[in-house]
Parts: C-alpha cells; sequence; structure tokens
C-alpha cells in the first residue's frame, strides 16, 4: 500500500461517515430517538479525525501520482484547493460534534443543538462530494470526457 492508496482509503472513512452520519443524526432527530443523535456524534468525531489523516496524506499521494500518465497538474491543484475547506470543515464539525457530546453527556442533546451540527454535517457532506468528484477525475479522466 502507497500512500495514495493510504489517501483514499481513510477518505472514504470521513466522506461516507459524515454522509452516514448525518442520515442517522436526521432520524434520531425527527423520531426524538436521542442514542441515534448520540451515535451521530460519535460518527462526526471518528469522521473529523479521518479528514486529518486525510489531509496529512494528501502531499504524499500528490507525489505518488503527479508523474503518472494521463494526470494532470490542474486537477490535482483543483482537488487540492477544494479540499482545504473540507478539512476545515470536517475538523470544525468533529469538534461541534464532540462538544455536543460532552454538554449531552447526562441529558438528551438539545434539538437545537443536534440541528445546528446536522446542518453544518450537511453542508459538508455536500462539500465533500465536490471534492471526491475533483478527486476522483485525477485518475479517471472519463468523468469529463462528456460522452
Amino acid at each position: 500500500m502507497n500512500a495514495a492508496h493510504l489517501h483514499i482509503l481513510i477518505n472514504h472513512v470521513g466522506v461516507l461517515g459524515f454522509a452516514f452520519g448525518l442520515g442517522l443524526g436526521a432520524f434520531g432527530l425527527l423520531f426524538s430517538k436521542h442514542d441515534f443523535v448520540r451515535a451521530a456524534f460519535v460518527i462526526f468525531v471518528i469522521a473529523g479525525v479521518a479528514t486529518i489523516v486525510t489531509h496529512n496524506s494528501g502531499e504524499s499521494a500528490e507525489d505518488v501520482v503527479e508523474h503518472l500518465a494521463g494526470v494532470s497538474e490542474a486537477s490535482v491543484e483543483a482537488h487540492e484547493e477544494a479540499a482545504k475547506p473540507a478539512f476545515f470543515g470536517g475538523i470544525g464539525v468533529g469538534v461541534l460534534a464532540l462538544l455536543a457530546l460532552i454538554v449531552s453527556r447526562k441529558r438528551d442533546p438539545a434539538k437545537a443543538i443536534a440541528a445546528g451540527v446536522l446542518l453544518a454535517a450537511l453542508a459538508l457532506t455536500g462539500w465533500n462530494i465536490y471534492v471526491s468528484n475533483l478527486g476522483g477525475a485525477i485518475r479517471h479522466p472519463e468523468m469529463h470526457s462528456g460522452g
């Protein structure tokens, strides 16, 4: 396994973690299932940590793929620039979720707090989809062939 493999593997933990946690948390909030909301917060914390690992493996992954045939510097740079807000957003949602867990450790999570964390996770999930698409285009030029 090289740095590019690690980057892609860990990236999926964060991207899918935020998306899965969002669904779980929305279900919990909608049906007043507080354990589901707490579980979503735990998933967000784990996904936030995965975001840090993903970010830290990005440069090494770039070193592996930048000289491969079919890889354009422009596609790598576009992915790298879009990933910066995703990195800070992932840390932000992870920290918000951790704080929400701490605040609600002896009682049910407040709906307003849960809704705020879930809205942040929704925005981040949308951005992560965009960043992932750019990352996929680095080695999959057919994504932009127009046919």
